[in-house]
């Protein structure tokens, strides 16, 4: 049987909506962050019952000369259907209540270094060029 994610799902969206008003600002972000790390919990167990799920249709699949396993495996997918909506459900809004969590936040939390200019960038490195790749031609 699947993880419930509705419960998680609608916290993040009702905290997605508040976190769209912009008040309770402090609490709000205590919440908000409370309810990212459980639903991001949720979502990886989530992701571990889809692996054993999986790892149970191959069973089936193998098996799959008998009409029980024929039976076993077709409700099996249908669940797994089911549950993929609702994982990306809560994904999608788990996405969303980062980016209004990460726009509240500036507005509250106080720099550590006060007066300091931000960091450059360090630019990312080049990839090696692997042997025989890149315009040499050949002779």
């Amino acid at each position: 049987m699947p993880p419930d994610l509705a419960t998680i799902t609608e916290r993040v969206a009702r905290l997605r909506d508040l976190a769209a008003s912009r008040t309770m600002r402090g609490a709000l972000l205590a919440e908000i962050a409370d309810a990212l790390s459980e639903g991001y919990a949720s979502a990886l167990e989530g992701d571990a019952w889809t692996i054993g799920a999986e790892r149970r249709a191959r069973e089936l699949i193998d098996d799959a000369d008998t009409v029980a396993a024929g039976r076993a495996l077709r409700a099996l997918a249908t669940e797994c259907t089911g549950f993929q909506r609702e994982l990306a459900t809560l994904r999608r809004e788990l996405a969303e209540l980062h980016r209004r969590h990460d726009r509240l936040r500036p507005d509250v939390l106080v720099p550590l270094s006060c007066g300091s200019a931000p960091a450059r960038p360090v630019p990312a490195a080049r990839p090696a060029r692997q042997p025989g790749c890149g315009s040499r031609r050949r002779a």
